[in-house]
């Protein structure tokens, strides 16, 4: 049997919509008269897309969300890996590259662990976002005002 939240089995866009509510994540739905689709916008995680789903709220949610992470109410100065459909990428968030800097020569190890165990992503590319506004059939904005 599957794990089931608010009524909708574990995979669908409902379920993922109501982990999200039950954690205090504010989220903004797009979706349009007369269709099933649908879109679920994090705006405190970069404006993100979390989710989608063509189906509705018992459609298959297309989306990967870390639910371990986020209901353990974490926020990392370092990562801060909450999953996600899409999002246009701020941070310079560690990632494999390391690796390969390694394979070709260029640095160590022992190096890499130690840059990738001092990398801080401000919370200004990661998961702070101050003003979001949206209209219905209009469209929406995300902004956040930051000084580099």
């Amino acid at each position: 049997m599957k794990e089931k939240n608010n009524g909708f089995e574990k995979g669908t866009y409902g379920y993922d919509v109501a982990l999200l509510e039950e954690n205090n994540i504010e989220t903004v739905e797009l979706s349009v008269n007369g269709s099933d689709a649908k879109v679920l916008i994090a705006p405190g995680y970069q404006g993100r897309v979390m989710t989608t789903s063509s189906k509705g709220s018992r459609g298959k949610s297309f989306g990967w969300i870390n639910y371990k992470f986020i209901q353990s109410g974490v926020v990392s100065n370092q990562f801060n890996p909450v999953g996600g459909e899409e999002r246009f990428w701020f941070g310079p968030e560690g990632n494999h590259a390391g690796s390969r800097m390694e394979a070709w020569g260029q640095v160590s190890a022992a190096k890499i662990r130690y840059l990738f165990g001092c990398l801080l992503v401000p919370d200004r590319t990661s998961c702070q976002i101050s003003q979001t506004s949206f209209m219905a059939g209009v469209g929406g904005k995300i902004s956040s005002k930051t000084e580099l």
